[in-house]
């Protein structure tokens, strides 16, 4: 990572870490959209998202990830949480 985006990594995550209380493990909740976009650009998210954010990371995903990307097999190396989403985007995915 560039020096000038590190910095303004740093300076923004210790904004968020003093003044919403944020701690480690970061839980990093991840959709399709970005695993598609890491899977496509070959970046490594799990080795490079601690990095970024300056702490040790949880990643993790709603049951619906895995079920509107069957064919993406990134899904299944993170941990399913829970996550209210509406009946019309149920409706879709199922």
């Amino acid at each position: 990572m560039k020096i000038t985006r590190q910095k303004h990594a740093k300076k923004n995550m210790g904004f968020y870490k003093h003044n919403f209380h944020f701690r480690e493990p970061f839980q990093v909740l991840l959709d399709g959209t970005f695993c598609q976009a890491a899977l496509r650009n070959k970046i490594q998210i799990r080795e490079q998202l601690p990095g970024y954010l300056d702490g040790a990371t949880h990643l993790c995903t709603t049951r619906y990830g895995p079920a509107a990307y069957k064919e993406d097999f990134l899904f299944f190396s993170y941990q399913i949480v829970r996550a209210i989403v509406s009946r019309s985007l149920k409706n879709q995915l199922e």
